[in-house]
């Protein structure tokens, strides 16, 4: 059996437990707040450096608001990145080395995501005007859809979860009971679908 078989086969096992779907419901609640979070010092930043983000915006005004497109983005790390990561590990020198190679693929992902995505809905119109964001005037953009420095930081923060953040909340769930760790999910999801109900019907967009 082959490498690539082996860590397709192992990943596959996992997607048919109880646990790896309790855990990502749990990922998706907890990522969908505190990533709307990291953000804040970032928009500040380019705010005060680029003008690029509005005065009004719901990074500023509601912390909590959930931002679902994180907490989806750390299911597709958990279904599909976690064994690219195993099996650039199991073939590389060092972790060291599996990292660097893991970080070059998800800033390559980034550029094609970002570009891609931008140039399906935010497509210029005739006068060449973009209708969600520009990024045209910025140094080091991709066909003023992408941004390489965002890039740069969201495989960044792919890679820390990935290889930090992640494997550590496994482990620190594997080691609680598992009705504990049942129970908090319980908990968490029950908040978060609250905290849905209450942010959308009252935050303005």
């Amino acid at each position: 059996m082959d490498l690539r078989s082996t860590v397709i086969e192992r990943h596959i096992a996992r997607l048919k437990t109880w646990e790896f779907w309790r855990n990502h419901a749990l990922y998706f609640c907890v990522y969908s707040v505190v990533c709307h979070w990291l953000e804040i010092p970032y928009s500040l930043f380019m705010e005060e450096n680029f003008g690029i983000v509005g005065e009004f915006s719901v990074i500023w005004e509601y912390p909590f608001y959930p931002y679902l497109a994180y907490g989806f983005a750390v299911l597709i790390v958990g279904v599909f990145l976690i064994p690219l990561r195993d099996w650039i590990w199991a073939q590389s020198v060092s972790r060291g080395h599996a990292a660097a190679t893991f970080y070059v693929l998800a800033l390559i992902a980034c550029i094609v995501m970002e570009a891609g995505c931008g140039m399906i809905i935010n497509a210029p119109d005739a006068n060449g005007v973009y209708p969600l964001w520009d990024n045209s005037d910025l140094p080091l953009n991709i066909l003023g859809q992408a941004w390489l420095p965002n890039d740069i930081l969201f495989a960044l923060l792919a890679s820390v979860y990935v290889w930090v953040l992640y494997p550590a909340s496994e482990q620190s769930l594997a080691r609680m009971p598992r009705r504990a760790a049942d129970i908090l999910t319980v908990v968490v999801v029950i908040a978060f679908v609250a905290l849905c109900i209450w942010q959308f019907s009252t935050v303005p967009m």
